[in-house]
């Protein structure tokens, strides 16, 4: 008897597992938004209220001096701010309405096999569990585990 609610609590707990892991992610939703003469910081504040979310990132992160001029039309919130941001080695999570950018350091493994590899940290060295990570111009990427690692 034990062992048959073990399974059934195994079970529910996989179920609403695999609810809350197949929303589809913040990232991936798709927007139409133009910016005309936006600064960086600027041109986030408008995405953050046109998406009806939330965008952290350090400040000393933002590229200076950088204006945008352009219209995104249905264009996943992702791709919106890798453009606005204006370069690449960005790392993202996002949880619900929250989405976290970072910017990567530039540590990549590739293997012998052609496979790129590598651990996602923050400025102190510590893991980062569900980055994002693309290679540039394609759809190929992958998600930090929770050690951080992709592959």
């Amino acid at each position: 008897m034990r062992l048959l609610k073990g399974n059934i609590v195994l079970l529910l707990c996989m179920l609403v597992g695999n609810t809350i892991y197949s929303q589809p992610n913040l990232l991936d939703r798709k927007i139409s938004i133009r910016f005309e003469d936006h600064t960086v910081d600027a041109a986030l504040k408008k995405l953050m209220k046109e998406a009806d979310c939330s965008i952290n990132f350090k400040s000393s992160d933002l590229p200076k001096d950088r204006l945008i001029t352009k219209y995104f039309q249905q264009t996943s919130i992702r791709i919106i701010i890798k453009e606005i941001w204006g370069s690449e080695g960005l790392g993202f999570l996002a949880i619900g309405n929250k989405i976290t950018i970072k910017v990567l350091p530039k540590k990549v493994i590739k293997s012998e096999k052609g496979i790129l590899q590598g651990r996602v940290t923050d400025d102190k060295g510590e893991w980062l569990t569900g980055a994002t990570v693309q290679q540039a111009e394609t759809n190929i990427g992958d998600i930090t585990d929770v050690e951080g690692r992709f592959k």
